[in-house]
């Protein structure tokens, strides 16, 4: 009789899924002199409404916030630290997280660091692989963080940034670097 052909298995060809990076933590530092800032519960419910707020505002995700004392900070003061590098520091007026919450919304440019700017790339290259493919090859990626940065400061967000990336492409074809820091660059991004 003769031998059964011995097959040999071979998986389909698929790229290993990445690790999902964790977000980057944003460290909320107060004085222990600092009136409580309010039970678990309703500090997490109040967290969830700063990070709901700030996403609508400025069209990207806060980092995790994580509260902690530090008694080496003066009475009624806070800091806030990324990374282990101390980004502002401030102090505390009326209820503490309301102030907490008004500086965090105010400063989105703080938040945007390059990270977060490669993350926001990586879902763009899942809804669209081509304009991520274009924006990575043809554009420096540390200049259009600095432009959205600068955005960010004079009031402009993040939303559509599928459209705000287009813009960027058809605005730099053919000119200089210097040229996607330039205020009439800034100012066709704000109206995408």
């Amino acid at each position: 009789m003769q031998e059964a052909h011995r097959t040999r298995v071979v998986p389909f060809p698929s790229t290993p899924p990445e690790p999902l990076r964790p977000r980057p933590e944003c460290r909320i530092s107060f004085s222990p002199t600092t009136p409580t800032l309010t039970s678990r519960p309703e500090l997490a419910q109040r967290c969830a409404q700063l990070i709901k707020a700030f996403e609508k505002k400025w069209g990207f995700e806060l980092p995790v916030l994580i509260f902690e004392e530090d008694g080496e900070l003066p009475e009624h003061s806070w800091t806030l630290s990324m990374r282990g590098c101390e980004v502002h520091q401030g102090k505390l007026v009326g209820d503490p997280l309301e102030s907490i919450t008004s500086e965090l919304l105010a400063r989105p440019g703080k938040f945007f660091t390059y990270e977060t700017f490669r993350m926001r790339l990586k879902e763009l290259e899942e809804w669209e692989p081509y304009l991520a493919q274009e924006v990575a090859g043809r554009l420096d990626l540390v200049l259009i963080w600095q432009a959205l940065q600068s955005l960010l400061k004079t009031g402009g967000s993040l939303h559509r940034f599928s459209s705000k990336m287009e813009r960027l492409l058809v605005e730099a074809d053919g000119r200089s670097r210097d040229h996607i820091l330039s205020p009439r660059m800034l100012s066709s991004l704000q109206q995408c």
